[in-house]
C-alpha cells in the first residue's frame, strides 16, 4: 500500500511539473489555431463572431496540414501540392469571413511571417 501511494505521489508530481513548464494539453492543430487567432484578433480587430469562425477554420486547416505531413506513403511532391491546395482552400474560406480590408492585412501578415 505504501508503494502505491509513493508511485501515485511521483505521478502527481511529474504531471504538475509538466503543467507548470507550459506544456499544452490540446491537439497541435488547436494549439496552433489558438496562437494564430490570438495574433489575428489583435492585428485585424476581429469581431467575436469572426474570431470563432476563424478559429474553427484554422483548426480544420492545421489538422489537414498535419495529416498531409504525417502521410509517409505520399510522395514529397504530391504532399507539397496537397498542402498548397489546402492553403488555397483556407484562403478562400478566410475571404468569406474577413472584410476586404482585413483580408488585405491578413495577407500582409502572412508575407511578414514567411520572412
Amino acid at each position: 500500500m505504501k508503494k502505491f501511494f509513493t508511485i501515485l505521489a511521483v505521478l502527481f508530481f511529474t504531471a504538475s511539473m509538466s503543467a507548470q513548464q507550459g506544456q499544452t494539453t490540446g491537439t497541435p492543430a488547436k494549439d496552433r489555431a489558438t496562437k494564430t487567432v490570438h495574433k489575428m484578433k489583435e492585428a485585424l480587430q476581429l469581431t467575436d463572431v469572426q474570431e470563432k469562425e476563424v478559429y474553427n477554420l484554422m483548426v480544420a486547416h492545421f489538422g489537414e496540414i498535419e495529416k498531409i505531413k504525417n502521410d509517409k506513403a505520399r510522395p514529397e511532391g504530391e504532399a507539397k501540392r496537397a498542402m498548397q491546395a489546402q492553403r488555397d482552400v483556407t484562403q478562400r474560406e478566410m475571404a468569406k469571413i474577413l472584410t476586404p480590408g482585413q483580408m488585405q492585412q491578413y495577407r500582409e501578415m502572412q508575407k511578414k511571417d514567411k520572412h
